[in-house]
């Protein structure tokens, strides 16, 4: 297997949206996920393997902010919230949350 990175994505948001998060595939293990709409808005997904802890993050909400999910809610601070508006990036979410399912399927079956 080849360690030469194949998929590097810049930041797309204003400098008030705050430093976006850097991630390594090679550190750790997780499961991720990229989104961005037409308008050039960013969202990343990403579930820990071993902490268990699934995380969504967008740059319109400032790349700081940390969304906590769960198989059927978003959270900030504890409570529950609706971050994603437009239809497509409500698909994109459901979409990641099959694929991590079927990962978590295939992990037990291993």
């Amino acid at each position: 297997m080849s360690d030469k990175a194949f998929f590097i994505m810049g930041n797309k948001h204003a400098k008030s949206c705050g430093e976006p998060p850097f991630y390594d595939n090679g550190i750790g293990d997780c499961y991720y996920g990229y989104y961005e709409n037409e308008h050039g808005e960013q969202w990343v997904f990403l579930h820990d393997w071993v902490s268990g802890k699934t995380e969504l993050r967008g740059g319109d909400c400032a790349w700081g902010t940390v969304y906590n999910i769960t198989e059927n809610a978003i959270y900030l601070d504890g409570k529950r919230v609706a971050p994603l508006t437009a239809l497509t990036e409500t698909l994109w979410l459901i979409s990641c949350q099959n694929a991590l399912k079927l990962r978590k399927e295939a992990k037990r079956g291993s």
